[in-house]
């Protein structure tokens, strides 16, 4: 019995290491700090003092201060709602306020999914910080509805689900978007 639960488990772990999960990237940050020998900071470097490989080929790298006020970003925070992560909750809904002035910034847009036994839509791209904050103060740990009554498992995470849709609602952003994908979840899964 015990050999055919080890079979199944390795042969559902090996579907999964299966899937490819690919995304293209047109622009990769790279953080640089530069420091001397006397490991004080290198201001007013150019970007002709980096040199940036891509594959062994050399790319030209394009230079944006770290305040850039010009970028606009889109951001989907994916929420963790099973009875494993209700505990954390309380302090989960205290965050939403957080996520238009500290992430999103002027112009940007921030999304809301949750997930535990179901994948579920909370607050779609919005440019309202207030939105956003009202729906993070309304979470609430999953329950079963009629329809999946007798398949509910409160102690389920898709977190690979959240993360997938959460990538693909970032890829009908604009290019010129900073997209972010933020995960608050338990880390046992």
């Amino acid at each position: 019995m015990s050999t055919a639960i080890a079979c199944a488990a390795l042969l559902s772990v090996t579907a999964l290491a299966q899937e490819t999960f690919r995304v293209d990237a047109k622009e990769v940050l790279i953080p640089v700090t530069v420091t001397g020998k006397d490991k004080k900071f290198l201001e007013g470097l150019e970007p002709g003092d980096f040199t940036v490989l891509d594959g062994g080929k050399l790319k030209r790298p394009r230079v944006e201060p770290m305040d850039a006020a010009n970028v606009r970003v889109a951001i989907v925070v994916a929420v963790q709602l099973n009875d494993i992560a209700a505990p954390a909750l309380a302090k989960i809904r205290k965050t939403g306020s957080l996520i238009q002035p500290l992430l999103v910034g002027e112009g940007g847009r921030a999304a809301l999914i949750g997930f535990g036994d179901r994948l579920e839509l909370i607050e779609d791209f919005t440019p309202v910080g207030g939105v956003i904050a009202e729906a993070f103060e309304k979470l609430q740990p999953q329950r079963p509805t009629t329809a999946d009554f007798d398949q509910f498992d409160a102690r389920r995470a898709r977190f690979i689900d959240a993360v997938i849709k959460g990538a693909n609602m970032l890829a009908r952003r604009p290019s010129t978007e900073r997209r972010i994908l933020l995960v608050i979840g338990e880390t046992r899964d």
